[in-house]
Formats: structure tokens, sequence, C-alpha cells
């Protein structure tokens, strides 16, 4: 259980929520194009569309089993437990990629970790706000902690996008349109795992 005051729990839960929602919950916008970008561009696997969302898909339905876990986990040792899984989860898959995206079998092992990790903060956050705050006054603060994962998570995408665009390439012979480039992918992952790795340190 974690020995903080109850307010500077619920600053810490908002500033955890916040710091994952700038990134590390970005995974639809990075992985589905890494997982289409043209493998000449040097970053991408080249799946069709279909297949992507084949790739993407397990880790959502991880969710139906993740959050009941947490909830006996945090029904045990407290939710700062099973967030600390969430944000060790998270920052293993996205560490992952960031080393190495280039193998399929590997990103996708890789995209299994950060989907257990970000169905488990979706599911304990509301647990450590919930853990600490005034009965009457529940719904108001995780209604806040909502709308902060909300406001966060338009500003890392759009955080996101001017990473990803950072440094493009293009071929004209392959067809129109630019891409980003393999430096552009490294800086975005780099960028995604360290807010893992202060969503750790804060929770």
């Amino acid at each position: 259980m974690c020995a903080c005051s109850p307010s500077r729990q619920l600053a810490l839960a908002n500033l955890g929520m916040v710091l994952l929602a700038l990134g590390p919950l970005q995974s639809g916008l990075v992985l589905s194009q890494l997982l289409q970008q043209p493998t000449w561009t040097g970053a991408g696997l080249g799946l069709s569309a279909t297949l992507a969302g084949l790739v993407l898909a397990p880790p959502m339905a991880l969710a139906l089993f993740v959050g009941p876990g947490c909830g006996l986990l945090a029904a045990r040792h407290g939710a700062r437990s099973p967030a600390l899984w969430a944000c060790g989860f998270l920052l293993a898959g996205w560490g992952g990629i960031a080393l190495s995206h280039e193998s399929l079998p590997f990103v996708v092992t890789m995209i299994v970790l950060q989907g257990i990790g970000m169905a488990a903060s979706y599911a304990v956050t509301p647990m450590l706000i919930v853990e600490v705050a005034p009965p009457e006054r529940t719904s108001e603060v995780t209604g806040m902690s909502s709308v902060l994962r909300y406001v966060f998570g338009a500003v890392g995408s759009q955080m996101i996008a001017v990473l990803l665009g950072y440094s493009t390439v293009s071929n004209s012979a392959a067809g129109p349109g630019r891409y980003p480039s393999p430096s552009s992918y490294v800086l975005t992952l780099t960028v995604i795992s360290l807010l893992c790795l202060w969503g750790i340190v804060v929770t």
C-alpha cells in the first residue's frame, strides 16, 4: 500500500496518466503506421491494413483478463503494485520495439507486452484514485482523471505526429507520399520509452 497522503497519491496518479497518455497509450497511431509502412523505407514491415489490424487485435482482447487481474492484485497489495506492473510492461514493449523493429515476430511479441501494460494502466488508474478519494467525491475525481487522459491524449497524438515527421523518406518510383524515416521511428520510440520510465518513477 502506498504510504503517501491521499492528495499526493491523487496528484501522482493523474500525473502518471498524463505521462502515459502523451506517448505510451498512442499505440494505434505509431504501431499501425510501423506495421503498414513499405519495407523500402527501411523501417516499415509492409503489412496490409487487414493484417495490421489482426496483429493489433490480440492485445485489445487481453484487456478482458488484465482488468480483473489488476483488481485482484490491488485488493491484496494495493493499487500501486499493478500500476508498477502496468508501467513495466509498457516499458518492456515500447523499449523492445525501440531497440529492434525489423522482425515481425519480435515486434508482435513486444506489441503484446505493451498491450498488456496499456490495458492494465486503463484499469489501475481509477483504482489508485478510488483507493484514497473521499467516497462522496469519487465520481468527481475519476471524471477529472478521464478529462486529463483525453486532453493529454490529444496533445500526445500531435506530439507523436511531429516526432514521426521529423525526418521522412520518399521514392517516386514506388508511388507518391512520404513516410517516417528509420531515425524518426527511433526518436519517437525512444521518447515513448522514456515516458514509460518516468511513469515508473512517478508510480
